[in-house]
């Protein structure tokens, strides 16, 4: 008796198996991608709070410079220093970009045109009329 029952617990794996054939109907789609975009799409917008409304325009410019401070300061300057957040810019005239006279002869080389012009006047290549 004991050699069937070991033999029996060995083989209920290999019952547990399936095949392709039998997992067939369970692969096929239940909905088209259309219809559960839309469902999708549905319940999103469920989630979604509406905006609130304004009375008048001044109070609708008074939310939005809200909106727009809280927006800087706790998500585009989360964790900046304050000196630098509040710092007033300042600007550097260091020359030109190395490479700048490269690419103008090069842009100008390629269409046959002359550069001279462009390097004399200190043109970046967006400004060149070609």
């Amino acid at each position: 008796m004991r050699p069937f029952a070991l033999s029996a617990l060995l083989a209920l794996p290999v019952l547990a198996q399936t095949d392709a054939h039998s997992v067939a109907a369970y692969l096929n789609p239940v909905s088209t991608p259309d219809v559960v975009a839309s469902e999708i799409r549905h319940y999103l917008m469920r989630k979604v709070p509406a905006l609130p409304a304004a009375d008048s325009a001044d109070a609708w410019t008074s939310q939005a410079k809200q909106l727009r401070s809280r927006f800087l300061k706790e998500i585009v300057f989360h964790g900046w220093p304050v000196d630098w957040v509040n710092a007033a810019p300042r600007f550097e005239d260091v020359g030109l970009i190395p490479w700048f006279e490269e690419n103008v002869r090069t842009l100008a080389v390629d269409r046959g045109q002359d550069y001279s012009h462009a390097i004399k006047h200190r043109q970046s290549p967006k400004q060149l009329c070609f």
